[in-house]
């Protein structure tokens, strides 16, 4: 029988992996979108009409993925601190500023290691 604390470090496991899951699903088409569009001007002219609609629809994937996952990435909750794990806050003498970084590989709270070695 799973102890609570077994229980707990699962479902932080399952969190975690759904984190990298959406980062991936956000970033690829960016990654991508930049890695064809230097193909095509490295490519011969016959194979331009293959690959540009390649390009649009990683370049469509990404506008679409930037704005919706990005938001969701930004929003998503750490499961040990059930704080925004991409989002933390920066004192300044004006008082408290947001702060994100949405490719952070720790919570910017708890620092949790998206990874999970630290649970």
């Amino acid at each position: 029988m799973k102890t609570e604390e077994e229980k707990n470090a699962a479902e932080i496991r399952r969190s975690l992996r759904n984190l990298r899951i959406l980062k991936f699903m956000v970033f690829f088409p960016f990654i991508m979108t930049m890695l064809v569009g230097v193909a095509l001007f490295n490519i011969e002219k016959e194979w331009v009409s293959t690959v540009k609609p390649i390009f649009m629809l990683f370049f469509i994937w990404a506008f679409v993925g930037g704005l919706f996952g990005g938001a969701r990435i930004r929003n998503y909750e750490c499961p040990r601190c059930q704080r925004p794990f991409h989002h933390g806050q920066r004192a300044t003498w004006f008082g408290i500023l947001p702060v994100w970084n949405d490719f952070a590989r720790t919570c910017m709270h708890c620092g949790l290691n998206q990874n999970g070695s630290n649970i």
